[in-house]
């Protein structure tokens, strides 16, 4: 199954800690037969690539419509519209929409809970790869 992984990028502090948990996050998928895309690592080369806005929202809608599932990443307590316009986006076409939800931040992501088709609430990396390998 091809699956297009949501997460938010713009004002996380730590992108080193982010690369690495999205990176684990794929591999779970990857290793139960799924292919993903990431939008960082597979159009930007994890920052060492510049694409326009433009670029990068054309490139996302193509790979969301092309997809089966969103997957979404969220470790962050601060509003993500960009994750928002995803959801709609999918729920729009259709779309399964997971949110893998940190539980340190559930609270203050209800609003994407409200939008996703399943959510998963996370309190390790071990715990989400339980949770994902019973739904995937």
């Amino acid at each position: 199954m091809y699956l297009y992984i949501a997460y938010k990028y713009t004002n996380v502090t730590n992108k080193t800690e982010l690369k690495e948990n999205l990176e684990g996050l794929v591999k779970i998928l990857e290793n139960r037969g799924h292919l993903t895309y990431l939008l960082n690592r597979d159009a930007k080369a994890w920052g060492k690539k510049h694409v326009s806005t433009v670029k990068n929202i054309s490139t996302i809608l193509k790979n969301i419509t092309k997809s089966k599932a969103i997957v979404a990443y969220i470790s962050s307590g601060v509003v993500s519209y960009g994750i928002m316009a995803e959801f709609i986006f999918g729920k729009l076409l259709g779309k399964r929409i997971v949110a893998c939800i940190d539980k340190k931040v559930e609270k203050e992501n209800k609003y994407l809970s409200n939008l996703a088709t399943e959510t998963v609430v996370f309190d390790s990396k071990s715990d989400l790869e339980t949770k994902l390998n019973k739904i995937f």
